[in-house]
Parts: C-alpha cells; sequence; structure tokens
C-alpha cells in the first residue's frame, strides 16, 4: 500500500506530489493522499509538465541575452536616433518614406516572431494565430476607452497644477497615413509588449520587472514634451499590463492603431 492522490475526473491517481492529473490535468488541489495498492500507483512514466516560460529560456539564457542585445540594437538605437534627429521638428514624410518605413516594420515583426519560434506556448499569441476577431475587437474598444479616461485624468491632473499643455502632435496629409499608423501599432505591440515582456520576463525574475523595463524602453523610443512622455509611459503600462493578464496581441495592436487614429485625426 501507498499514498497516492485519486483524480475525481478520470480516476486516475496521481504522486502525492503532483498538482494535476497526470492524464487528464484536472486540479488536485482539494484532493487529498489515499491510500492505494502498488499496481494502482503504477502508472508509468511522470508526465513532462507543460512548460513554463522560465522552461522554455532554460539553459539557452547567455545566447537570449545575445539576442536581446540586437534586437535592441537594431530597433531601440535607430528609434533614439531618429527622436534625436527630429528633435523640435514637424513631423513630415514623404510617400516614399512611408513605404521604407513600413516595410521594415513588417520586416523586424517577422524578425522577433522568427526569433521566438522555441517559446511554443507564447507562440500563437505572436503570429496571431486562432484569433477569434470579433471578441478581439470588443476587448480593443475596452482597452481604447482605458486609454482615453487615463490620459484625460492625468491632463485634467497636469491643469489642475496649473501647468501648461502643449499642442497635440500633427500629422502629415498622406494616402498612407491610416496604414502607415497600423503598422506602427502592429510593430510596437509585438515588439515591446510581445518579444520583450516575453524574453525580459525570465531573464528579470518577474513580469513586473520586464514590464517596468519595457515602458521605460517604449517611452524613451517617443519624442514628446513631459507631459506627452507622461501620456506614452500610462499607454505603454496599459497595455503591457493587458498582454501580462491576457497574453493576447491582436487586441492590443487594435487598441493602439484606434488610439493613434484618434490622436491623428484633424
Amino acid at each position: 500500500m501507498g499514498l497516492a492522490r485519486l483524480c475525481r475526473s478520470c480516476g486516475e491517481t496521481s504522486p502525492t506530489d503532483f498538482d494535476t492529473c497526470w492524464k487528464c490535468l484536472a486540479d488536485l488541489g482539494g484532493v487529498e493522499p489515499s491510500e492505494v495498492a502498488e499496481s494502482e500507483q503504477e502508472v508509468g512514466p511522470a508526465p513532462t509538465p507543460p512548460p513554463t516560460l522560465v522552461d522554455e529560456v532554460g539553459s539557452n539564457s547567455r545566447l537570449i541575452r545575445w539576442e536581446l542585445l540586437a534586437v535592441l540594437l537594431i530597433v531601440v538605437v535607430p528609434a533614439w536616433v531618429t527622436v534625436l534627429d527630429q528633435h523640435g521638428q514637424a513631423l513630415s514624410t514623404t510617400l516614399g518614406e512611408s513605404v521604407v518605413r513600413i516595410s521594415g516594420e513588417i520586416g523586424t515583426m517577422l524578425l522577433v516572431a522568427y526569433l521566438l519560434r522555441d517559446v511554443t506556448s507564447w507562440r500563437a499569441s505572436i503570429l496571431f494565430g486562432r484569433t477569434r476577431w470579433l471578441p478581439e475587437l470588443g476587448w480593443s474598444l475596452l482597452l481604447l476607452g482605458l486609454l482615453w479616461a487615463l490620459n484625460s485624468l492625468y491632463q485634467v491632473a497636469w491643469l489642475a497644477l496649473d501647468l501648461p499643455l502643449p499642442p497635440p502632435p500633427t500629422y502629415p496629409s498622406e494616402p498612407l497615413l491610416p496604414l502607415a499608423l497600423l503598422s506602427s501599432a502592429a510593430f510596437e505591440e509585438v515588439v515591446f509588449r510581445g518579444y520583450l515582456l516575453i524574453r525580459l520576463t525570465p531573464l528579470l525574475g518577474g513580469a513586473g520587472r520586464a514590464l517596468l523595463v519595457t515602458v521605460v524602453l517604449f517611452t524613451l523610443c517617443h519624442d514628446y514634451p513631459l507631459v506627452g512622455q507622461i501620456g506614452v509611459a500610462i499607454t505603454g503600462l496599459t497595455l503591457g499590463a493587458s498582454f501580462v493578464i491576457q497574453r493576447q496581441l491582436p487586441r492590443l495592436v487594435l487598441a493602439h492603431w484606434f488610439f493613434n487614429l484618434s490622436v491623428a485625426a484633424p
């Protein structure tokens, strides 16, 4: 005789240190160990639990650190150079420049999705696989409302401190502006919320630390006055927290795109 946990769902027995049934993965948290015959305990080799984010990084942590450095050089450094180059200047782009920028953003998104090919438990959310777009649209509208509410609240607080609000950013009138804003939103969500949050979570020892780092990087890649940078940080924190909780990128891309469109609207 020996101790084991009996699954109420499928009737199989699992070792006492298992929190889920080895066969049907039902929760065994409330099941007390009971005595069973030795033959009933022989359930074959212990099943492999589903990999966690930390497990999937595993022994590749050094390689992933170099990979992170390369991505930061590809994504963040050019963004900072652009910010410094255009600091204080009005936004202006030609049609050709928009096409080049959109192509570069799409290429970078494909690159980071390829780099995450080993993270099997997160692959669907990165590549938008098995997405139910109607619920995602609903969630994106809820997130859009939350973004507007939070941005409005901090602007009211800013005015309460008798500080002036700068004029809103102006966007050039170009035929590809909606597509450019969509590409920019998808690029930032895939890179900052998807790739960086996934890679930094195990390396920094938790999603909270990874979220703060990605918010800082996301904010530094934008060139706005102080009050605008606070809004960028709030946006990054809101969308990043949503990804940590729900692990879905499509709703973030849509919410980010709608928000950009509303800001760019004349």
